[in-house]
């Protein structure tokens, strides 16, 4: 069995399908902050089916410009077949470790978002994107936009594979089960920075003074979830769930559902929302976004996307559609989880890591 390490900033509920893929393939060691704090809006990390974990935090840098994580810099390469690593051009310690591999001969994959969020990147961005293409044996893509994000920056195609990020949920909501008359929206991330929160409470504000009874589910915590829950405390139609990692409970809360909302900058959430067949509502400025997740929904085929300052005229909207309508969404929604399921994430990045260290691997 091929020794794999896989290094990351936290190990967040959400990846561990895709180390429980890696480890029945590799024998895997994690690298990680293992306790990330809990009131940030991550789950407490379960027991890993790892051969090690390490404890390793990342230190920010010139005020979080930059990042370091100690051990990984320091690691031994004794005994490695391969490491794959999220790929953070700002981590220092992973330019340390690209170094150190390229001339060890160990083969590093890179995975990331690519240079999506820049659609017109400076000549630095693009030379430290191509550079770290180069020094990669592979640059694992969370989908294809991040993909031609690297492509059309000058980075050549044969070292970019395409993994679509995504989320394996326990429990999903099948399109059969949802009417399209359901009066709420659901919320589900981290109560964070940039999660806009309050554009979609006040657009619901807005549809229930036109005489729409529509209600808001929110799951999640994080650092500004004590604000959110004091500005809207005298809302009795917003229903505050908190910290819910249980598939079957968050499935449960969707049902009440039509759809589902990111107001802000959105990410996997989106895939979330795809299992749980609520067309996801997303703004329209994809390269805004915290991932590239959003490039999954299709206006008006399974999902809705807004203008910015637009929200509440577009739930209008789409709360004036016949049922019958948002039912078809949302079968083309969960439609799309399935896709991006078949194969899953963990057993894709497994299939291309392995078929590479054979040197078998080619890019469709």
């Amino acid at each position: 069995m091929k020794n794999l390490v896989y290094i990351q900033s936290i190990i967040a509920s959400y990846r561990e399908p895709v180390i429980a893929a890696l480890a029945k393939k590799f024998r895997l060691t994690i690298i990680a902050d293992l306790n990330p704090n809990a009131n940030l809006g991550y789950s407490q990390r379960k027991p890993l089916p790892v051969y090690k974990a390490i404890q390793a935090k990342r230190i920010p840098l010139f005020g979080g410009r930059l990042l370091f994580q100690p051990c990984v810099a320091l690691m031994s390469f004794r005994k490695v077949d391969g490491i794959l690593i999220d790929a953070n051009v700002r981590l220092i310690s992973l330019w340390a470790i690209l170094l150190r591999c390229r001339l060890s001969g160990i083969k590093l994959y890179a995975h990331g978002q690519g240079s999506y969020r820049y659609p017109h990147p400076n000549l630095v961005r693009r030379a430290i994107y191509r550079l770290l293409v180069k020094l990669s044996t592979l640059y694992i893509c969370y989908n294809d936009a991040a993909r031609k994000s690297l492509i059309d920056i000058g980075c050549p195609p044969k070292k970019l594979a395409i993994a679509n990020n995504s989320l394996t949920l326990s429990t999903v909501v099948f399109p059969h089960e949802k009417t399209g008359t359901e009066a709420g929206i659901l919320f589900v991330g981290r109560l964070r920075e940039r999660c806009q929160l309050d554009f979609l409470l006040n657009a619901i504000s807005a549809l229930r003074s036109n005489g729409h009874d529509v209600t808001a589910h929110i799951i999640g915590t994080g650092e500004m979830e004590g604000m959110y829950r004091k500005q809207y405390s005298d809302r009795d139609w917003i229903n505050w769930y908190g910290n819910v990692f249980d598939d079957s409970k968050i499935a449960a809360i969707s049902r009440l559902c039509r759809i589902g909302c990111y107001p802000g900058d959105a990410g996997l959430s989106v895939v979330h929302c795809l299992g749980l067949s609520l067309p996801p509502v997303v703004h329209e400025k994809m390269h805004k976004h915290m991932g590239p997740e959003p490039h999954y929904v299709q206006a008006g085929v399974n999902g809705f996307q807004f203008a910015i300052g637009a929200l509440a005229e577009k739930l209008e909207e789409i709360w004036l559609m016949p049922s019958h309508e948002i039912c078809k969404i949302s079968a083309s929604a969960y439609k799309t989880y399935q896709v991006l399921n078949t194969p899953s994430l963990g057993d894709r990045i497994s299939e291309i890591i392995d078929q590479s260290l054979d040197g078998k691997f080619t890019e469709e």
